[in-house]
């Protein structure tokens, strides 16, 4: 799994790069092993903002969380991103039900 992490008007740091590095990682049970991942850290003003968008068998799962902590925002986007792969899940295993009868 490729992880590109990129920050706009910031710079992103050695330490917050291994941080997201190790939560997103945590997703790579849902995906192939070469599927990306693409991190955009972004400050405007007092807002700190975090998009995690993850495209793979023809969709797109993106999370963006906005606050006024960065850790927070990252956390927040994983968050919905979790949901996503979740709620795509269920959505897999009812139509492979429905078929199989």
């Amino acid at each position: 799994m490729d992880i590109i992490i990129t920050g706009k008007n910031m710079e992103v740091s050695d330490y917050l790069k291994g941080l997201v590095n190790k939560k997103v990682g945590k997703l790579k049970k849902y995906f192939k092993p070469d599927t990306p991942e693409y991190v955009t850290l972004n400050i405007e003003k007092s807002r700190h903002i975090a998009e995690i968008t993850i495209p793979f068998d023809g969709i797109v799962m993106r999370g963006e969380e906005m606050s006024t902590d960065m850790y927070a925002s990252i956390d927040g986007g994983l968050k919905k991103i979790e949901h996503q792969i979740m709620k795509h899940r269920t959505k897999l295993e009812r139509r492979l039900d429905k078929d199989a009868f």
